[in-house]
């Protein structure tokens, strides 16, 4: 097949494409109230409609795509598959609008949307499929193009001798010089104008699907202002096994340091006795038989013998406790030995919810009943108080809680983790604080020397701004340090990527940098773009060949790029590109939390939607057992709560509403609009409910520091409406606990009603 056929057989697969969009547009007029689903599928097929356009364009250059055969078999198979489900969706819009049509009473078409929705399901899979495909045929083509414009502007610039050229020729070759460069940032401007267009689109589905009822969403549009919960685990607290971590003990050296007797090292024991020793762990330094050899003389002379013992008691045994003992032998000084205890709590522990969303009034509370302290550690990750807040972007609490005491150097269980001031160094060098996160974390950022220990190249220099040499003549000079990397295994492609510098990533993509390499902790260039809410840079380096899910996120447990993108609420655009370039939606952290569950923390009702468009689980559970409903009841997420319990049907199964979990959570968490939402779903009809009574929340309430009469009185009319009792009979139930005081006012109920009936 030559070009031009091809090029029309593309053009008349769009067409279709656009045929098929048009007949739901028909359907939307004759059915207000059409199903998420078939919304979903309508995307899909637009956004198919886009990149057939878009490769149409390309293979008109034969050198730009059609120098591979295999390539152009592939797309051949994926125009015959395309084809082949747009005539089955035709088929199925096609009896969806006759069943419009001849049923003008909305409750009877009900049946026809039901028999639909498997079929509806299975196409919506199969074209995303083939979008997914051809998105990365044309990001391979754009990448090449952008490789040649680099060759091209390479052999340019390889003159022998200024001499021996005429004048004028050599005012030529400058000028075609610039013209290729500006070739390459017209490609940009074209990328990012076809993102904006995506972003257009997504505010105009948001906009018609759930209008200003779920509340307008807002989204980290620069890099400096995130200031966004991100939420944190919670695993199920267990006891856990002995293991040994064998680990260089930089007391001396800094975290940076890159000489092989601070390289990191882990081993552990059998997990035959699991259950009943507890952990522990073991760390070193400078000991003369054991550690290697230094290859740095500066780290030589410093070198002192250093031991950390750290031994954590299984949760329940004697108060949870860890015993750190720190040993050591300095030529100044003599023998050192240090004793400290630290507290082991569950990551479901109120202090570590609080650190996470930055309550620090809670904190302080906490801290002033003694019943937590700024030097808890938390069982799954072995993150401090400190690290859970930077964890979540919490900067004001990493302030509070360093002046409170807590340890800025501790370092969490995982080898490819870092301590609570490396990571706040690292969001400082990427441009990823705003003025005033800066201002908090000063007590955290004391860069003192920590750029020089970094071990950075010129080309990490240049991209950081630390030089302001060429990044285009450094690259071509020194071609082989392309990938080279710093202290922590990173690359200049990957500090590019975090620092959203688009143009940079596409000049380094050119010169073959790697976009699928991966640093000590397991973190990447896509992964980082991912997280700095960077779109631009996240479609070149998926365009460039990067894998949203790529195998060591598996391994370890370790969420991909889309898991963490929803975790930090990113824009929607973000989120898009990821599953155009077929993302796993159900990708986890070690926590087992899924991106669904994650937009429920963040109450980002948008991506919610685009994730339930796109077949997330909605009872999708973590390693707590937690579900995206339980998590928005827990934090108060009222638009991701209200649309999982008003609009699931329109997406899938129903989310999963167990008693009395629920509302023993609503107890504990919910406020006055949380408990609102939840009188209003009609799910709570099972006898487990009816069992929960005025007794079994008694308690729970009066640990609530926010306890109020109103939110009493709230409760008891949601289990009025649960139990089929009036809500004044349980409002005598609730006098008579002691929550509600005898004498209250008969307005406050009616306050508390007038707010529920809102």
């Amino acid at each position: 097949m030559d070009p031009l056929s091809l090029t029309a057989s593309i053009v008349a697969v769009a067409t279709l494409a656009g045929q098929t969009c048009q007949g739901f547009i028909k359907l939307r007029g004759l059915h207000n109230s059409v199903p998420g689903r078939v919304h979903a599928l309508h995307n899909e097929v637009v956004d198919l409609k886009v990149v057939l356009f878009q490769l149409a364009a390309v293979t008109q250059d034969r050198e730009a795509l059609l120098s591979s055969t295999p390539e152009r078999a592939d797309i051949e198979y994926l125009l015959k598959r395309a084809e082949t489900k747009l005539t089955e969706l035709d088929t199925i819009n096609l009896r969806l609008v006759n069943t419009c049509i001849e049923t003008r009473i909305a409750i009877f078409r009900g049946p026809r949307w039901q028999r639909e929705q498997t079929a509806i399901q299975t196409l919506q899979e199969e074209i995303k499929s083939v979008k997914s495909s051809l998105n990365v045929i044309l990001g391979a083509s754009n990448s090449r193009d952008m490789a040649r414009v680099r060759l091209d502007l390479e052999n340019l610039s390889a003159v022998d001798s200024p001499s021996s050229e005429d004048l004028h020729n050599l005012r030529q070759e400058v000028l075609q010089n610039n013209a290729l460069a500006r070739q390459m940032d017209s490609r940009i401007d074209e990328m990012m104008g076809l993102l904006k267009s995506q972003s257009d689109r997504l505010q105009e589905d948001y906009t018609t699907q759930l209008g200003l009822h779920y509340g307008s969403p807002t989204y980290r549009r620069r890099k400096s202002t995130r200031n966004n919960i991100e939420e944190g685990p919670q695993p199920i607290p267990k006891p856990e096994g002995v293991s040994v971590r064998l680990s260089q003990y930089s007391s001396v050296c800094r975290p940076g340091c890159p000489c092989l007797c601070h390289t990191y090292r882990m081993s552990s024991t059998p997990t035959i006795a699991d259950r009943l020793l507890g952990q522990l762990f073991v760390g070193y330094a400078g000991l003369p038989v054991v550690s290697r050899r230094c290859n740095l003389e500066a780290c030589r002379k410093a070198q002192t013998p250093r031991v950390n013992v750290e031994y954590w008691f299984p949760l329940g045994f004697f108060w949870s406790q860890i015993v750190r003992v720190q040993m050591g032998v300095s030529r100044s000084f003599g023998p050192q030995f240090q004793l400290k205890t630290l507290r082991r709590v569950p990551d479901s522990a109120p202090c570590v919810n609080f650190a996470l969303e930055g309550n620090v009034a809670a904190l302080k509370d906490l801290f002033a009943r003694g019943l937590a302290s700024p030097q808890d550690v938390s069982s799954t990750r072995g993150y401090s108080l400190l690290r859970w807040a930077l964890y979540g972007k919490q900067y004001e609490t990493c302030q509070f809680l360093v002046y409170a005491g807590a340890d800025i150097e501790y370092r969490p269980i995982s080898p490819h983790d870092d301590n609570p001031k490396n990571k706040a160094c690292d969001l400082f060098l990427q441009g990823a604080l705003s003025e005033e996160a800066k201002d908090y974390l000063s007590c955290l950022t004391r860069m003192d020397n920590f750029t020089e220990e970094q071990n950075f190249t010129k080309l990490h220099k240049i991209i950081i701004g630390l030089s302001t040499a060429s990044l285009e003549q450094e690259a071509q000079a020194h071609p082989e340090e392309i990938d080279a990397t710093d202290a922590k295994g990173r690359t200049a492609l990957q500090w590019a990527a975090a620092l959203g510098d688009d143009r940079s990533v596409a000049i380094l993509l050119s010169y073959q940098a790697n976009p699928n390499h991966m640093d000590q902790q397991f973190s990447g260039p896509l992964l980082d773009a991912a997280a700095q809410n960077h779109p631009g840079c996240l479609r070149l380096i998926l365009e460039a060949g990067a894998d949203p899910n790529h195998p060591i996120y598996k391994k370890l447990k370790k969420g991909n790029p889309l898991n963490v993108a929803t975790r930090l609420g990113s824009d929607p655009i973000v989120i898009e590109t990821l599953l155009d370039f077929n993302s796993d939606i159900e990708s986890c952290g070690p926590e087992g939390r899924t991106s669904l569950l994650h937009a429920a923390l963040n109450d980002d009702v948008a991506v919610a939607t685009l994730l339930l468009e796109n077949q997330a689980n909605i009872n999708a559970r973590s390693i707590t057992a937690q579900t995206p409903l339980t998590a928005a009841i827990i934090h108060n997420s009222h638009h991701v709560l209200q649309l999982l319990l008003d609009r699931w049907q329109k997406y899938s199964a129903c989310p999963g509403l167990q008693g009395p979990n629920l509302l023993q959570l609503a107890a504990f968490y919910g406020d006055l609009e949380t408990i609102t939402i939840l009188k209003g779903a009609d799910h709570f009809n099972i006898d487990y409910d009816k069992n929960f009574v005025v007794s079994d929340f008694e308690t729970l309430l009066r640990d609530r520091r926010d306890m109020s009469e109103a939110l009493v009185l709230a409760f008891a009319d949601l289990m009025g409406v649960i139990n089929a009792r009036r809500p004044t009979e349980l409002v005598e139930a609730v006098v008579e606990s002691g929550l509600l005081d005898q004498n209250a006012e008969s307005e406050l109920f009616s306050d508390a009603k007038e707010y529920q009936d809102r």
